[in-house]
């Protein structure tokens, strides 16, 4: 996805050639106390300078090298301000002929504006041969994003300069193994065409890299991250390695996520109630009237071992929730445990009920099956970390089962069975429900992420109970400092074709209006908040759709609603939720 805004920074790591690996988690390094933060406006070049690194008293400052306008830019910037860099980890450790260096910084949005996904992209700088004045600011080594190499002697290093590379943090694992640091920002593949960051007097930016080190999470003003700068350097010789070493790098945000839907069918039949094949498809978030998506993905269609085919029913409107793991690492993938064209699915009670775990890479796990759902539909999923599934369909309520497992248990005594959809949200499960009588349509789960069964539902005040109002998809948000935890709820609504939004208060929830979507229903719903703003994304069985709410904390919900892609021929949209995030580059 293209990223938006481009800021050219100058992240120097001078880095030990020797040293001693550091957990992020882990304690700080000594003098790491006394280490204070640095403003890093907009513009401006910046050297980080670490020294001492290895030894006793490592410590970092901040220097500005140079300032110059943005320039002319085809990308939204953010309005002036400034981030803020507190350094607090350097490690390094060396495996085989090749040494992996991490610097890790506290990154704080002291800017005018929230950053949706703030990315920093390695960039190739020269010098400019039309400048009229000569810049103090070395360029990059040739077409590499690294300079001002030096030994632990200070002769120049600059022949190994391609010896480095981009990456993301690594630590050792297993039996001395390296592997990726899951605490560690990834550096993951970008499409960065869009960038357009402008260098000082007497430099060009030469070209950017195709990734960038990406943090998954919107950071709001004020707020921090972690930022963990990492790089490789092969050929590894105490002797002759680089002891300091500078990559410059252009921030960015990436503030649209991505988003995947459920699609029943493959276009090759008309669908009927009998079993359908299940493709997860892909598609950019900002991207009106896509015909192709991103990625596909297809569920298996036969058995494989422990893992079972899953399918859908063709006219089942009603199931086919798709949801993502709280952690952010699996899509959750309800389905029927039978191979496509089997007849009436959703009501048999012959063929079990089947939950799939896909990952970043497109693998598919199916292995965990249920019978609770056994003539009725199975509709939704979802899990804290893809080691166990909070199922809910047309009968047994919400029901509990590990990965891989074929027995499930019932979590909830008593209450409404019929259920919609389930979800997780700030580490507490919630679920919609089809409920006949009207006395509930959507309700807490218990406390927190229930182990066992014997759990009560409870309603939220306010939420209104109606049988006219059988919530399905739902997404929450926190909009407001001044009240605690979530406090902005969006649902869709079975046979509607809208979208509510209802505002906390801290005792009671208030609706704040609808707005008409003006598709042939509304079904799934999902969304991704930073700053004020919500981007909303729903779909109906031929549409995904996109608006942004930006309304904010306690006002009507807004925006102009947007056509993101039209099933196929032959094919239903179902469920829909934030694709993974890219998995970091090898």
């Amino acid at each position: 996805m293209p990223l938006k805004r481009a800021v050219l920074l100058l992240t120097t790591l001078m880095l030990a050639a020797c040293g001693q690996q550091t957990s992020l988690n882990g304690p700080q390094p000594s003098g790491a106390q006394n280490q204070t933060s640095t403003q890093l406006g907009k513009g401006a070049l910046y050297e980080i300078t670490f020294q001492g690194v290895g030894g006793p008293h490592p410590s970092s400052t901040a220097a500005v090298l140079g300032k110059s306008a943005l320039g002319t830019q085809t990308l939204s910037d953010v309005s002036t301000g400034s981030l803020a860099f507190t350094p607090l980890v350097v490690d390094t450790f060396r495996t085989g002929n090749t040494r992996h260096i991490r610097a890790v910084y506290r990154v704080t949005n002291n800017t005018a504006a929230p950053i949706g996904h703030l990315t920093f992209v390695p960039v190739d700088t020269d010098e400019d041969s039309d400048a009229a004045t000569t810049t103090t600011t070395t360029p990059t080594v040739g077409s590499t994003y690294f300079k001002d190499l030096t030994t632990f002697g200070a002769t120049d290093a600059s022949g190994r300069a391609g010896d480095l590379t981009p990456t993301t943090g690594k630590m050792l694992g297993a039996q001395g193994a390296v592997a990726f640091d899951p605490a560690s920002t990834p550096y993951v593949a970008l499409d960065t065409s869009s960038l357009s960051p402008a260098a000082p007097a007497g430099l060009v930016v030469a070209s950017r890299a195709s990734a960038g080190w990406r943090a998954s999470t919107p950071l709001d003003v004020g707020d921090s991250t972690t930022i963990a700068f990492a790089v490789d350097l092969a050929n590894s010789s105490p002797q002759t390695d680089p002891f300091s070493f500078s990559v410059v790098v252009t921030e960015a945000d990436d503030p649209v996520p991505n988003v995947t839907v459920y699609q029943v069918g493959d276009g090759r039949q008309q669908l009927f109630t009998s079993a359908a094949p299940v493709l997860l498809k892909t598609f950019r978030g900002d991207v009106p009237n896509q015909s192709t998506p991103v990625s596909t993905v297809s569920l298996p269609i036969v058995s494989n071992g422990a893992d079972q085919p899953l399918t859908a029913s063709g006219n089942g409107f009603f199931e086919g929730f798709l949801n993502r793991s709280a952690d952010g690492r699996y899509l959750l993938v309800p389905g029927y445990a039978t191979v496509p064209g089997y007849p009436n699915v959703a009501t048999s009670t012959a063929v079990t009920r089947v939950v799939g775990r896909v990952d970043a890479a497109g693998t598919t796990d199916t292995s965990t099956t249920t019978t609770a759902f056994s003539g009725a539909s199975i509709r939704g999923v979802a899990s804290p970390d893809g080691s166990r599934f909070y199922m809910v369909g047309g009968t047994g309520g919400v029901q509990l089962e590990p990965l891989g497992e074929s027995a499930s248990q019932s979590v909830v005594s008593g209450g409404p069975t019929d259920l919609f959809q389930t979800g997780i949200f700030a580490g507490q499960l919630y679920a919609t429900f089809n409920d006949s009588t009207g006395r509930v349509s959507f309700v807490q789960v218990g406390s927190g992420l229930p182990l066992g069964g014997g759990r009560s539902y409870t309603a939220l005040p306010g939420v209104p109970a109606s049988i006219n109002t059988d919530f399905s998809g739902f997404f929450f948000a926190d909009l407001s400092p001044s009240v605690a935890g979530l406090d902005t709820l969006y649902f869709t609504a079975i046979g509607g074709s809208e979208i509510q939004k209802y505002t906390f208060d801290g005792t009671r929830w208030r609706l704040n209006g609808r707005f008409t979507l003006n598709q042939r229903g509304s079904f799934g719903l999902t969304g991704y908040a930073y700053g004020s703003n919500v981007l909303l994304y729903s779909t109906s069985a031929n549409t995904l759709i996109t608006l942004t709410d930006s309304s904010g904390y306690n006002a009507p919900i807004n925006g102009r609603v947007v056509t993101l892609a039209t099933a196929p021929a032959n094919t239903d949209f179902r469920g829909v939720t934030l694709a993974l995030e890219p998995l970091p580059l090898p």
